[in-house]
């Protein structure tokens, strides 16, 4: 229903949401939405979580 887009060129992301999506009913391109937002939230903070580890690894490792 959304292509999630990334331009490496430009270090932008978008979404191009299709014609089917924008065609439904306000309630289910609400709720789509919000279940998307919530999901992709969630894989921001685990990415930041496991960087975070990383970051935290490398730097024991030096002080070592």
């Amino acid at each position: 229903m959304i292509s999630l887009r990334w331009s490496w060129a430009k270090g932008e992301g978008s979404i191009k949401p299709r014609e089917s999506f924008l065609q439904a009913d306000y309630i289910t391109k609400l709720d789509a939405i919000q279940d998307w937002i919530h999901d992709l939230e969630q894989l921001y903070n685990n990415t930041m979580i496991e960087e975070h580890k990383k970051s935290e690894a490398k730097r024991m490792e030096k002080n070592i």
